[in-house]
C-alpha cells in the first residue's frame, strides 16, 4: 500500500538524521549500548506491573517519508531494566527500496519481501512499510520496560578480516 497517508493525529511525526552511525552491528557492545539519540527514534513502554510473556512474530508498521530515493532502517527491541540497563531482544533491517511484498508468500501479520527488484521512493511521498521480526518467546520481567528503537544502520564500513566479537 505505497503512497498511503497515515491515519491518526499529526503529532506523531518524528524524524532523524541519516547517516548518524547509531549502532555498530558486529560488536558485543552493541547489545548493551543505547542507540545514539541523533540517529534514532525510541519508544518505551511503562514498566510492566507483572511478568509479561511475549510470544509470536512482532510486526512493525511504519509510515515513512524520505528526502532521498532510498533509505535503510534498523529496528531493535530491547528490555530496559529498572537500572536502565538494556538487554537485547531482537533486531531487523530493511532497505526501503526492497519493501515489495510477495503476495503469494505473504500472510496476515507475516509479510514476505521479494528482494528481487528495487522500488525507489519518491522523495516527500509517504509510504507504509512493514518490518517483520522473527518469532520470539520472551518474558519481560516485572518492573522492566520494552523499548523499540528505529535507527539508521551505521554508515561506517566494517573492517574486513579478523574476528567479529
Amino acid at each position: 500500500m505505497d503512497r498511503a497517508k497515515p491515519q491518526g493525529t499529526a503529532n506523531a511525526l518524528r524524524s532523524y538524521v541519516y547517516p548518524a552511525g547509531t549502532e555498530v552491528v558486529y560488536t558485543d557492545g552493541t547489545f548493551a549500548a543505547p542507540p545514539a539519540p541523533i540517529g534514532s527514534l525510541s519508544y518505551r513502554t511503562a514498566p510492566a506491573p507483572e511478568d509479561l510473556a511475549i510470544m509470536g512474530a512482532p510486526l512493525l508498521k511504519l509510515y515513512v517519508s524520505a528526502e532521498q530515493k532510498d533509505t535503510d532502517f534498523m529496528v531493535a527491541l530491547h528490555d530496559v531494566g529498572p537500572d536502565r540497563k538494556l538487554m537485547y531482544v531482537q533486531r531487523r533491517f530493511l532497505r526501503a527500496s526492497h519493501r515489495k511484498l510477495d503476495p503469494e508468500r505473504s500472510r496476515p501479520h507475516s509479510p514476505y519481501m521479494q528482494h528481487d527488484r528495487v522500488v525507489d521512493l519518491a522523495p516527500g511521498d509517504v509510504y507504509e512499510i512493514e518490518i517483520p521480526f522473527f518469532p520470539v518467546g520472551y518474558v519481560l520481567r516485572r518492573g522492566h520496560a520494552l523499548e523499540l528503537s528505529i535507527m539508521a544502520p551505521n554508515a561506517i564500513p566494517l573492517p574486513t578480516g579478523g574476528s567479529r566479537r
